[in-house]
């Protein structure tokens, strides 16, 4: 609902947890785009999570701005659950941590106190629930507890990027607390290891050294290669690194630009694909664009060629293109009257493990697995509206709502002989996302943030051969397809062999990344389906999954959101076409950024 913005309040624990952060781009968002997304607060009108969008707004001078009233038991606990996504610095994370603390010890058992957290009781047992809570490894958050109960000045450092986590930890490690004692079992790696890094002979002499000793002696040992693949580690580790500088957006944006750099394409297709993008006829006549408006039919059509589907996923997604493994359908939505482009979908095999997919359909190993129902689920890996139709038109949300349309459900059936009941799909960047309030899409949770940094594609592609060639067991045993279990988002285990068979430290290769997680359920006796407790006859559809329901619900929304623009005059007229983004405009923003390449 629509408030005057006077009428709500900030939490004043927000600014005693959270360190003060540029709001430029999110003002600059604000006014090209509008507010997509409510502000959150309690039954008294007290923020719980948007204090940025808040402040932001003020500076804008805004008089009214959307909110929904969420019911919590607890609005610090509330507070720090909504900002989980939030990029925050090590001694946020310290703030949190000591608020819930306080919190739980203040709510939580003893004589006299309130009894409504019980229920969360039950999860907070230890450090690990409390890292947990904030979305933080539990190792990494003891490390930041050590350090500043030690040299809370290395803190600074950390958030200076002068020092990592880890390296700070072990100068507090080694100057105030104990050593650790190595157990007897792994006596002899640990020797082996300390001699290696203390004497640090080279990889001839041990070579040449086991040569001699029996029973080494009995190996062949090739080094022809050893001087190029260590050329080619530190140039992995020192891309690795810059990769680990950015924040989320940052990386999004390199890797497109680094995709349109090595993407080669027919030129004469590419003029052609871009002038299929839909763009009305005159935006500033606002009747008729109206009229055209409520004239848009959307369909999905099957792409020309596979060269046509790329050249617009590559110039009109601001995701990079990676090829999906196992199953995948692509579509381009057209408009039926002129067969102009408005958008994109691709439709692939479902990830094999999300916690909270699996607690939102009641689905274990064996239903995945060994009844095969993954196979009746799907990830919508690319849903893309074009520009500036998506921006003017909500023309995303309405290419979110085509994943519903039947003809997906049956192009699956007829090409893989079975089922569709069921999309996953994630939110780009953390919470915010084209999904939220979405009818075709339930908001089930989030993922967890630790993930493998993958590459550049000319390192990626070095080192994937690499594997293929060294370590070839291994390699063909995660990329296998095998017809029991089906095996999906092989990269991630790749990603960690390679940087385990390189000797890389998981603080250089890790990066936290938490998105929201949307299931669109075609069924409403889906999940029972799903979960193997109905057969494919007893399948109820679920009506809402229809183009006519999609459209009623769009257009009004279509139409607002376009004379909201009209007004603040922030109307867009261009189209998007990332291979515009230069070199130097690229250098340029990293620059501003403070990131030199």
């Amino acid at each position: 609902m629509k408030i005057k913005l006077s009428t709500i309040k900030p939490n004043p624990i927000n600014d005693d947890i959270y360190s003060p952060t540029d709001l430029s781009e999110l003002k600059q968002s604000l006014e090209r785009e509008g507010q997509l997304e409510p502000i959150a607060v309690n039954t008294k009108y007290t923020i719980i999570s948007g204090h940025r969008r808040y402040y932001s707004m003020k500076q804008l001078k805004w008089k009214e701005c959307e909110v929904r009233v969420v019911d919590v038991k607890n609005d610090v606990i509330a507070l720090i659950e909504f900002n989980r996504t939030r990029q925050k610095t090590p001694t946020d994370y310290l703030r949190e941590g000591r608020y819930l603390e306080q919190e739980y010890k203040k709510n939580i058992g003893g004589q006299g106190t309130r009894t409504d957290l019980r229920e969360d009781s039950k999860s907070f047992r230890s450090v690990q629930d409390i890292s947990s809570r904030l979305g933080i490894g539990t190792s990494n958050y003891k490390k930041l507890k050590a350090i500043h109960n030690y040299k809370p000045e290395l803190l600074d450092s950390i958030e200076q990027g002068k020092t990592t986590i880890t390296t700070a930890y072990k100068m507090v490690q080694n100057r105030y607390m104990k050593k650790l004692n190595v157990s007897k079992g792994d006596k002899t790696d640990y020797k082996l290891r300390s001699f290696l890094k203390d004497d640090k002979p080279s990889p001839e002499a041990l070579i040449q050294t086991l040569k001699k000793s029996y029973p080494y002696n009995f190996i062949k040992y090739d080094t022809s290669q050893m001087n190029e693949w260590d050329e080619k580690r530190d140039e992995l580790i020192d891309n690795l690194k810059f990769y680990k500088s950015l924040d989320e957006q940052e990386i999004v944006r390199v890797r497109k630009w680094e995709e349109i750099k090595t993407s080669k394409f027919d030129t004469k297709l590419k003029k052609k694909v871009k002038k299929e993008i839909y763009q009305f006829e005159n935006l500033n006549n606002e009747k008729k664009t109206i009229e055209e408006l409520h004239k848009i039919n959307p369909i999905l059509t099957e792409p020309r060629s596979e060269e046509e589907f790329k050249i617009l996923r590559t110039y009109t997604s601001s995701f990079e293109w990676v090829q999906s493994v196992g199953r995948v359908l692509k579509y381009i939505v057209r408009n039926e009257s002129d067969d102009r482009i408005l958008g994109m979908i691709t439709i692939a095999s479902d990830v094999s493990s999300i916690e909270c997919r699996e607690k939102y359909l009641g689905w274990t190993e064996n239903d995945k697995f060994e009844k095969k129902k993954i196979n009746n689920s799907a990830i919508a890996s690319t849903i893309c509206g074009v520009q500036p139709f998506g921006h003017n038109f909500l023309g995303s949300k309405l290419i979110a709502g085509m994943v519903g349309d039947i003809k997906i459900r049956e192009d699956w059936k007829k090409k893989y002989k079975d089922e569709l009941v069921g999309i996953t799909t994630t939110s780009l960047y953390g919470g915010f996302s084209i999904y939220n309030s979405h009818p075709h899409w339930k908001k089930i949770g989030n993922t967890k943030g630790l993930l493998n940094i993958k590459p550049n594609q000319d390192l990626w592609k070095y080192w994937m051969n690499y594997m293929k060639e060294q370590h070839s067991t291994e390699y063909d045993s995660i990329m296998k397809q095998d017809n029991e279990k089906i095996k999906t988002s092989p990269k991630q285990k790749l990603m960690s062999l390679l940087y385990t068979k390189l000797g890389i430290k998981s603080d250089e290769i890790l990066i936290e990344q938490s998105k929201g997680v949307y299931y669109a359920l075609m069924y409403h006796n889906g999940r029972e389906f799903l979960r193997n407790e109905i057969v494919a006859s007893e399948l109820e559809p679920n009506m809402k999954y229809n183009k006519q329901s999609l459209m009623d619900w769009w257009i009004p929304k279509a139409e607002k959101r376009y004379k909201d623009l009209r007004k603040k005059k922030s109307i867009q007229t261009d189209t998007l076409w990332y291979e515009d983004l230069t070199d130097d405009e690229m250098k340029n923003w990293l620059n501003v950024k403070g990131i030199n390449i």
